[in-house]
């Protein structure tokens, strides 16, 4: 699986207050907030890139591209029209039927999906402009096209339908509505701290970098 994102919209509201940052600084005059309030938006940056977690509500665009099946009777890639018997004997099917497919999504946690788009070839025949089909979130029948589950780590899609997609373009909200985990706050006061007073040292203290890829998300 090849994963990439891109966020569309960052945060109106930091996990770290400028008032909070200020108070860890020891710092008592407004002659520097604006040095201070980049320094937490280049620090909460950091951190998410350590963690692969949205540490403040954004949106986000995932593009997702399956690696390719090999091919085979049992295993290989499934062809428009689909045949439901044919996909029942893929190795991905569970018994007494397909749930189609899962992604793991890049920025977690998610609060909610925007849009799934899903892309059968990778240009159409006239200007060479990338073609992306909207997936409804519900089929004729009412029933749902995908779900998002919030309980896992990192946060997974589920599509209810097999899909002969080449790559799939999942946008949606992610970010900590209430407090960050464990003592993530206080690690990126830290940061903003180290910056503040070394501005020629941009390096990041290894016992720091550890200290947040504790609360990396790991995919397995």
């Amino acid at each position: 699986m090849t994963t990439s994102y891109t966020v569309l919209t960052p945060p109106s509201i930091e996990p770290l207050s400028l008032s909070d940052a200020k108070k860890f600084l020891r710092v008592d005059y407004d002659d520097e907030d604006g040095v201070i309030a980049e320094l937490i938006i280049d620090a909460r940056r950091e951190a998410e890139k350590i963690t692969n977690r949205a540490l403040a509500s954004q949106t986000v665009r995932a593009i997702l591209q399956p690696d390719a099946m090999s091919a085979g009777v049992l295993s290989g890639p499934v062809e428009a029209p689909i045949d439901p018997w044919v996909v029942a004997e893929r190795v991905t099917a569970i018994p007494y039927g397909f749930y189609g497919s899962s992604f793991k999504l890049p920025m977690s946690p998610a609060i909610s999906i925007t849009i799934v788009e899903y892309q059968l070839t990778p240009f159409d025949d006239a200007g060479g402009s990338t073609i992306w089909a909207t997936l409804a979130p519900t089929n004729a029948n009412g029933n749902a096209n995908y779900r998002l589950d919030i309980e896992t780590d990192p946060s997974t899609i589920y599509l209810q339908a097999p899909l002969a997609a080449t790559r799939f373009r999942i946008t949606y909200t992610a970010g900590y509505a209430n407090a960050l985990p464990g003592n993530m706050l206080t690690l990126l006061k830290r940061l903003v701290s180290h910056w503040y007073n070394n501005r020629e040292d941009a390096e990041i203290p290894e016992n720091l970098i550890s200290a947040f890829a504790k609360y990396r998300v790991w995919e397995l």
